[in-house]
């Protein structure tokens, strides 16, 4: 698990190597956590085979 700024998360890896955000542990999250986690996951991503855009809506309306 990571921690940033008192917000533990834990993430996992696709069978293509993509990593994504798969638990966050503090359910009192601001809108700047959100944000942190967002361009993370867009950081991981692989450019040449990014995330479709339907993926990473249903992703982060599940946060």
């Amino acid at each position: 698990m990571a921690g940033v700024d008192g917000v533990s998360t834990s993430t996992k890896t696709t069978a293509t190597g993509q990593q994504y955000t798969a638990g966050i542990s503090n359910d009192g999250l601001t809108n700047e956590d959100f944000l942190k986690l967002m361009l993370e996951e867009l950081k991981l991503q692989d450019p040449t085979k990014p995330m479709d855009s339907a993926s990473m809506l249903d992703s982060q309306m599940q946060m």
